[in-house]
């Protein structure tokens, strides 16, 4: 496991999935997010690893016997003999010093056995696999997407234990010491450099291109195809733990907005109009006078409509029998 330091996070923060919100974490079957075991091992590991044919020399993550067989691939791929000193340093042994060189480490090592005689890892780092799963933080652990299977999980373990304990891949640490010192940046394919300088610390922990079988990829892959894991950047480990870092500091900050004053209480006030009662005299009054009202309206159109027909010679009342005197 390497982990990012704060510059990388930074680079990082720019090339987050659009259009996903921050507090959303994308998770996948590994089947569906990476091709095969190839792609799953280089895009997860940011290249770290480089996947090769079966029968090409690669580097073990796991053996039964009591010598390091890494020791003679190294010799086979470089053609000089294993470091004797540890060239990574972050949870390692510190490199570049006799006192941190490989050494034996006690019996409590079980997790990572095969390296117990020559390890570049403490014991307490990797002292078993829950302690492994949280040593970079809960962005880090490999079951952020719900459980994993424990054949899924072994690999995971594996690969912890070759990178903090196998003094082999030191030969495959991204910067030298003049590139450091010298602030160099490197390309590998990332679409962004690498800084060696590391935010003003020296990059003494990354690794680039250690050769892994294509059949141990493969081994993986199967053993993992139907697990879950998080999808961002295209399965990039890395890129998800800055996604769950980004997701978790969103949700504790919307977690530590105000939820409103406790001492504001908001009241509805109902505001009822009085309808003043009268007495019954004033109601019979106003009774009869609309009555009257109306009544009189009425006489005045019904005289009206009389005097018109008198003047148009056709009165309304006329006598019973024209033709008798009075």
């Amino acid at each position: 496991m390497k982990i990012l330091s704060p510059l990388c996070s930074a680079v990082f923060a720019s090339l987050l999935l659009p259009g996903l919100a921050v507090d959303e974490v994308e998770c996948k079957k590994f089947g569906e997010i990476y091709a095969d075991g190839t792609q799953m091992m280089e895009k997860m590991w940011d290249n770290a690893f480089k996947v090769v044919p079966t029968g090409e020399p690669s580097y073990e993550q796991w053996w039964f016997s009591s010598l390091n067989p890494n020791n003679d691939v190294t010799e086979l791929i470089f053609g000089t003999p294993a470091p004797t000193n540890c060239g990574l340093e972050y949870y390692h042994k510190p490199g570049n010093a006799t006192p941190h060189d490989p050494s034996p480490e006690n019996a409590a090592q079980s997790e990572c056995l095969p390296w117990i005689t020559s390890s570049c890892c403490d014991e307490n780092t990797v002292l078993d696999t829950q302690t492994i799963k949280e040593a970079y933080g809960k962005n880090y652990e490999w079951d952020r997407c719900g459980p994993i299977s424990q054949g899924c999980e072994r690999f995971f373990v594996q690969e912890a234990c070759l990178y903090e304990c196998d003094v082999n891949a030191g030969k495959y640490r991204l910067c030298s010491e003049d590139d450091i010192a010298n602030s160099e940046t490197k390309d590998i394919g990332l679409g962004y450099n690498i800084s060696c300088n590391d935010n003003g610390y020296g990059n003494r922990w990354q690794i680039y291109n250690m050769p892994v079988s294509k059949m141990y990829a493969d081994a993986w892959y199967r053993s993992c195809e139907n697990d879950s894991f998080c999808a961002a950047d295209g399965g990039s480990f890395f890129s998800c733990a800055l996604r769950y870092e980004n997701s978790d500091a969103f949700k504790q900050q919307q977690q530590q907005q105000p939820q409103g004053d406790p001492e504001i209480v908001t009241e509805i006030v109902t505001v009822e109009e009085e309808v003043p009662v009268l007495p019954g005299w004033a109601i019979a009054l106003i009774v009869v006078g609309g009555v009257a009202v109306v009544a009189a309206a009425g006489l005045a159109v019904f005289t009206n409509v009389v005097v018109s027909a008198e003047k148009a010679g056709t009165p309304m009342f006329q006598p019973l029998n024209p033709g008798s005197a009075a």
